[in-house]
């Protein structure tokens, strides 16, 4: 039996799951268990229950193979209120759009 066989939330193996899975690397890499990641995030469902609906409307443009979470203020905690889905070539223009309420960057 797999050592998953416990999660609930049937998202084990997906892009989203390893979005939060790179999140908790952060952390053990620096050796400071979940410097940057908030209480919150902890947990894979809380996150899921912060950023999936967003997480959907970005992979909608840009595919979930180019979608990743980014920071907006790197002295902050990952959060909800701190974090917006982005892509390569975004990342790389930073030019900041507003988009229903959602902070997404995109190149032009």
């Amino acid at each position: 039996m797999s050592k998953h066989h416990n999660h609930k939330h049937g998202m084990y193996k997906t892009k989203f799951y390893d979005r939060w899975t790179s999140l908790r690397s952060i952390g053990n890499a620096n050796k400071k268990k979940y410097k940057f990641i908030g209480r919150r995030w902890e947990s894979f469902e809380l996150f899921m229950e912060d950023m999936y609906d967003s997480y959907l409307e970005h992979v909608k443009i840009y595919r979930s193979s180019m979608t990743f979470l980014k920071r907006i203020n790197l002295g902050r905690v990952y959060s909800k209120e701190n974090c917006y889905w982005t892509n390569i070539r975004a990342t790389k223009s930073k030019k900041p759009v507003l988009q229903a309420n959602k902070r997404f960057f995109i190149s032009k």
